[in-house]
């Protein structure tokens, strides 16, 4: 997808000035998106590196098996392929990233908000109207 989000709304807007038809986006939009855009990625890029290293202090053992894989990786197949193709036949650091990032939804808890409408209880637990998650 990438850039695509971005362009194809700008050229529909181009093209809706050329045609008469009232623009689909304003450039506050535009600006608005593009800014969350680049916070966004930034953000993600930067936190979940730190989540991974929190995990990895606070469980040895995964530490260890990833720490295992890597090398057992890179002593079999270093300067045969890039650093790239040896990581991406890593299965369980890709497990690792994976399970990191449901304990920790980087990009979920910075741009969803939820608000209880009602009081209810969900497995024996009250969440009380109002409640923000």
């Amino acid at each position: 997808m990438g850039l695509e989000i971005l362009v194809t709304p700008l050229e529909q807007a181009d093209n809706s000035i050329n045609q008469s038809i009232p623009k689909q986006l304003a450039d506050g939009e535009v600006q608005h998106n593009v800014f969350f855009f680049m916070v966004a990625s930034y953000e993600t890029t930067a936190t979940t590196p730190v989540y991974c290293t929190y995990v990895l202090a606070n469980y040895p053992k995964v530490q260890e098996k990833l720490q295992e894989e890597i090398d057992h990786h890179y002593h079999k197949e270093y300067g045969n392929y890039s650093d790239y193709d040896i990581i991406s036949n890593m299965e369980y650091m890709k497990l690792f990233i994976k399970e990191v990032l449901r304990m920790f939804p980087v990009a979920i808890s910075q741009t969803t908000n939820r608000q209880c409408v009602r009081e209810t209880t969900v497995c024996g637990y009250k969440i009380a109207k109002g409640n923000l998650s």
